[in-house]
């Protein structure tokens, strides 16, 4: 009795110190005022102490406490509330799933090297990489993976897949996949390689045509497309082909540098919209926009997303380029990672892309002005129009 009694006496006094110093803070403006009506601010009156409850019962109930795992519990709670927005590219990451995140934005990891994305529950392909084993295994844009390895894969999260597709080089990952010209799912099985992603890839062809295709906007696109334009313009070309089919996007950043060789200084290159939470943000060109007067082809296809769909939009907008090939992605909106003290992180959707004219990205995509389907894998149908187009400028 003695011991419980000195026990109460050290709850009152650690209650009376935390509430003592809490109110004192509050009154001198030390806490802000909203940190009072945290509860039932943000949670809208809902009792916490459920939270608390819920986890008492499975952790004191389950049949098998041993296989509990604590930690990996907190971060399910944690991904839970995320993922209970509604928003297929607002994430919360573990400590390990932001390390394969950071990895993918560094351009060099072991896998398969596909863009994936989340769609209605289901793993949907945005883009394979070119020359990488999901390429060369005849992966497309548009495909739905149900099974990874057999295990079902829907409703999935997304970065659970990407652990599950990725993994040493040599080793192989079975992905049963389902495309719009299959009667039933096929397994296609990858052998996994280390995937460094190239940014820019460039050749002149006749009539002085330079081509140049983007297949990222990620750390190294610039300088390499600095590079590619410089050898293109010095060997002569005057015409371009900008190829942006089954780019997956990345930095919006180097897609506004790239589009500034395009578009003179102070052109819209894309409207970011906050959804009346706060005055739209307008990314213009920073200039020279030397190569302006060039006559320029676009070509995309459902495997383009993101950043890309952002260039060609302004390009189009602002100088009536004529874009090639098929309706883009439609991947418009503009994710924020907010970095956690323990390696975790959030990803959260914060704006949606505009066009120059006010066209929504998000679930539209870009229409081309000439729609082709790349259909023969003899030859590129697509690029032979755009040469076709260009030789007559």
């Amino acid at each position: 009795m003695k011991k419980i009694f000195y026990i109460i006496i050290f709850i009152f006094i650690v209650f009376g110190a935390f509430w003592g110093g809490f109110f004192t803070a509050k009154h001198y403006g030390v806490l802000p005022d909203n940190l009072l009506n945290f509860q039932s601010n943000f949670f809208s009156g809902q009792n916490l102490t459920l939270f608390w409850e819920a986890w008492q019962a499975v952790s004191n109930k389950f049949i098998d406490r041993e296989k509990i795992d604590q930690k990996k519990a907190f971060y399910g709670a944690l991904q839970g509330m995320v993922k209970s927005i509604g928003d297929d590219y607002t994430e919360f990451y573990s400590p390990q799933e932001a390390k394969i995140f950071n990895e993918d934005i560094s351009g060099s990891f072991e896998g398969v090297g596909m863009e994936i994305t989340v769609r209605r529950g289901i793993i949907t392909v945005v883009s394979p990489l070119e020359d990488t084993p999901a390429w060369r295994a005849g992966i497309k844009s548009g495909d739905l993976i149900l099974k990874i390895n057999n295990e079902d894969a829907t409703n999935l999260k997304l970065e659970e897949a990407v652990m599950r597709i990725r993994g040493p080089k040599g080793t192989k990952v079975i992905l049963t996949i389902m495309r719009e010209d299959f009667k039933e799912p096929k397994d296609i099985e990858i052998v996994r390689d280390v995937i460094v992603v190239h940014a820019v890839k460039f050749k002149m062809l006749e009539n002085n045509i330079g081509y140049i295709k983007i297949l990222n906007f990620g750390k190294n696109s610039v300088p390499e497309f600095y590079n590619a334009i410089n050898d293109l313009l010095t060997k002569g070309a005057n015409k371009l082909i900008l190829d942006l089919r089954n780019n997956p996007g990345g930095f919006l950043e180097s897609a506004v540098i790239i589009s500034s060789w395009f578009l003179p200084k102070g052109d819209k290159v894309v409207i970011e919209d906050f959804g009346g939470k706060s005055p739209q943000r307008i990314h213009r060109s920073l200039g020279p926009g030397i190569l302006s007067n060039l006559p320029l082809v676009v070509l995309v296809n459902r495997g383009s997303a993101s950043a890309s769909e952002i260039l060609a939009g302004a390009l189009r907008d602002n100088l009536n380029v004529k874009i090639l090939g098929e309706k883009t992605f439609g991947k418009g909106s503009v994710q924020e990672v907010v970095n956690l003290s323990d390696g975790s992180l959030v990803k959260v959707t914060v704006a949606r892309w505009l066009t120059p004219k006010g066209k929504l990205i998000e679930g539209k995509g870009i229409d081309p002005d000439i729609e082709i389907k790349n259909e023969s894998d003899k030859e590129d149908l697509v690029l032979n129009k755009a040469i076709e187009i260009l030789k007559n400028k």
